[in-house]
C-alpha cells in the first residue's frame, strides 16, 4: 500500500472534492482523485439500485488492484460517490473508509463518518467538527501570496476587508435590492475611511445583477475579482484583517474562520436550524458577529478544525 488517499467524489462537486482534499492533506497523505461519473440515464435513480459494473460507475469499482497501487485510506463524499466507496471498502476491508457526509444507507460500513457538529447526527463511528474540512492553512495561503504582488501593494499599510459573497440556496434568499443597499453602505464606509481596502470575490451562486453591480464599481481601494486570470481567493484570505461574509455558505465561513480574523456576518432572509447552529458556534468562539457599520475589529483565535479532526481520526483508527 502507498502513503496515499483515494479521494472518491462526484466529478461535478467541487466543494466536496476540496473538503476531501483538505482532509487528506491534514492527514499527511497524497491525494489521488478518483472521480465518479454516472451515465445520464442513472443520475436520477437512487444510487443503491445502480448496477456495479456495466459502465454505470467509474471503472475503478469493477476491477482489482495490485497491493502497491492501493491507498492507505479511502476518503469519499457525495451521494454519487457513496456506492463506489462502499464497493471498494467491501473489496478491500482492511483499508479504512472515511466518509464526509450523512449516510442514508450503509451507515455501519464506513470506518469513520465526519460531519459538521451542526448536523446533530450521532453514531458510534461518527466524529464531528465545527464547519467543514478545507484546504486553507498558513502554508497554502503563503504559497500563493507572492503571485499577487498587485494585491500586496494595494493592501500595504491599509486595513484589508475581504468580502465573500455567496448567493441563494435552499435555506436563504438573496434579495437584489437588499444586497444592493448593503453594497452602497459598504461603499459609503470605504469613502469615509481612507485607511481601508476592499477585496471582493463572488461565488457561482451570486446573482448576475449583483455581479454586474460590483463589476461596474471603479474605486482605487476596491478590487473585485472578475473571474479572469488566476483565482486570488487564497490571497484574499491571507491579506484580510477582517471579513464580511454572507450567511449562506458554511464552506467560505469555515475557511475564513481558520485565519484568526474577525468575521462580520451578513444575515439573509430565510431559515435553517443547521445554519443557525453553525453561526451560533462561531459567535460563541468570538469569531463572528452580525454585520454592523462602521466596521469594528476584535481579537479572535483561528479555528483549526481540519487539523484537529485529522488527529481525532488518526487516534480513532488506531484504537479500532
Amino acid at each position: 500500500m502507498t502513503n496515499k488517499a483515494w479521494v472518491i467524489v462526484d466529478s461535478q462537486k467541487i466543494g466536496a472534492r476540496n473538503q476531501c482534499l483538505g482532509l487528506a492533506a491534514a492527514l499527511g497523505l497524497e491525494a489521488v482523485l478518483k472521480l465518479v461519473d454516472v451515465k445520464p440515464i442513472f443520475r436520477y435513480l437512487p444510487s443503491v439500485i445502480w448496477p456495479r459494473c456495466m459502465g454505470v460507475l467509474t471503472p475503478m469499482t469493477c476491477q482489482s488492484f495490485d497491493d502497491h497501487d492501493l491507498p492507505s485510506v479511502f476518503i469519499a463524499s457525495g451521494r454519487r460517490a457513496l456506492i463506489p466507496a462502499i464497493v471498494l471498502k467491501r473489496q478491500y476491508p482492511s483499508i479504512p473508509l472515511i466518509l464526509l457526509q450523512k449516510p442514508s444507507i450503509f451507515k455501519k460500513v464506513p470506518d469513520v463518518i465526519i460531519l459538521p457538529e451542526h448536523d446533530n447526527y450521532e453514531g458510534k463511528n461518527v466524529l464531528t467538527m465545527i464547519g467543514n474540512p478545507h484546504l486553507v492553512n498558513a502554508v497554502t495561503v503563503q504559497a500563493v501570496l507572492d503571485q499577487f504582488g498587485n494585491l500586496k501593494k494595494m493592501a500595504a499599510g491599509k486595513k484589508v476587508v475581504t468580502l465573500l459573497l455567496g448567493g441563494p440556496n435552499k435555506a436563504f434568499d438573496f434579495p437584489i435590492d437588499n444586497m444592493a443597499d448593503m453594497i452602497k453602505r459598504l461603499l459609503d464606509e470605504l469613502e469615509q475611511n481612507i485607511d481601508i481596502v476592499y477585496l471582493v470575490t463572488l461565488s457561482r451562486r451570486t446573482p448576475k445583477a449583483i455581479q454586474n453591480l460590483l463589476f461596474k464599481i471603479n474605486h482605487p481601494r476596491m478590487y473585485v475579482w472578475d473571474n479572469t486570470g488566476s483565482n486570488p481567493y487564497l490571497a484574499f484570505l491571507g491579506l484580510a484583517d477582517m471579513f464580511v461574509i454572507t450567511a449562506d455558505s458554511v464552506a467560505m465561513t469555515s475557511e475564513a474562520a481558520s485565519m484568526g480574523k474577525p468575521i462580520h456576518l451578513i444575515n439573509l432572509p430565510g431559515k435553517s436550524k443547521k445554519f443557525e447552529r453553525f453561526h451560533a458556534m462561531l459567535k460563541s468562539h468570538g469569531i463572528s458577529r452580525d454585520l454592523a457599520l462602521p466596521l469594528e475589529t476584535w481579537s479572535c483565535n483561528p479555528l483549526r478544525e481540519t487539523e484537529r479532526i485529522s488527529k481525532e481520526i488518526q487516534k480513532y483508527l488506531s484504537l479500532k
